[in-house]
């Protein structure tokens, strides 16, 4: 039953996080067995899986929460591109209104200016 269960769990290749709770789940279970030698090297297996399988779950976790604040610093960085996009946007077409005002008014002066000289 012993080395049925080791089996058990050496066959399971779940992802990284189940292997680190499958690794404590065995080291318990081998804690209430008698620690003859081949018991006691066994766990010392475990502990050493557990121990790379948490490094690199934390690896994997501190790689997810960089790539997730490049995401974000990202996001920002092309928000706040967009809003001076924006911003530069109704200057100009507040530009150009004033312009086009500006044509309007000179068209206008013109255009009395020529009926005066007419009259």
């Amino acid at each position: 039953a012993f080395s049925s269960f080791f089996n058990d769990i050496a066959m399971q290749h779940m992802d990284v996080e189940k292997d680190v709770f499958i690794c404590l789940d065995a080291a318990r279970v081998l804690r209430k067995f008698s620690m003859c030698s081949e018991e006691k090297m066994i766990l010392n297996i475990l502990r050493k899986a557990l121990k790379k399988t948490r490094k690199t779950y934390m690896q994997a976790y501190r790689q997810t929460e960089n790539r997730k604040r490049m995401y974000k610093d990202a996001l920002i960085r092309l928000e706040s591109k967009m809003r001076f996009k924006k911003v530069i946007k109704q200057a100009l077409r507040v530009k150009a209104k004033e312009d086009a005002d500006r044509f309007v008014k000179a068209l206008e002066l013109e255009q009395t200016a020529k009926v005066k000289m007419i009259t």
